[in-house]
C-alpha cells in the first residue's frame, strides 16, 4: 500500500499522481507476467487500471457494469464529483 499525500493542486492534478502510481504498479505486474488485482474504494481507480494495462502493452476491452453511467464531464456535471466522470475520461470525453 501507498500514501500519496496531496492536498494542494486541482482535484485533476491530485488525481494525475495518485492514478499515475496505480497505473505504474499494475504496468510492473502485468511486464512480470502476474495477472494484476486491485481493489479500489471508487470507480476513479479504473482509470490507473486501464492506463497500466495499456503501458504494458495491452489493448483491453472495457465492461462497465456500475448503478450509473460515471459519463458525466467537467461541463455537464451538475455536482462537480469525480466519481461520476470516470468512463467519459476513460473514452476520451472531456477534459
Amino acid at each position: 500500500m501507498v500514501a500519496i499525500e496531496s492536498s494542494s493542486g486541482s482535484p485533476q492534478e491530485r488525481m494525475s499522481a495518485l492514478y499515475r502510481e496505480l497505473a505504474g504498479r499494475v504496468a510492473d505486474h502485468v511486464g512480470g507476467g502476474q495477472v494484476p488485482l486491485v481493489y479500489a474504494g471508487d470507480c476513479l481507480a479504473a482509470i490507473g487500471v486501464l492506463a497500466g494495462l495499456q503501458r504494458a502493452g495491452l489493448d483491453p476491452a472495457l465492461v462497465w457494469f456500475d448503478a450509473h453511467g460515471d459519463f458525466h464531464t467537467w461541463e455537464t456535471t451538475r455536482s462537480g464529483v469525480l466519481g461520476g466522470m470516470p468512463l467519459a475520461m476513460m473514452l476520451g470525453r472531456g477534459g
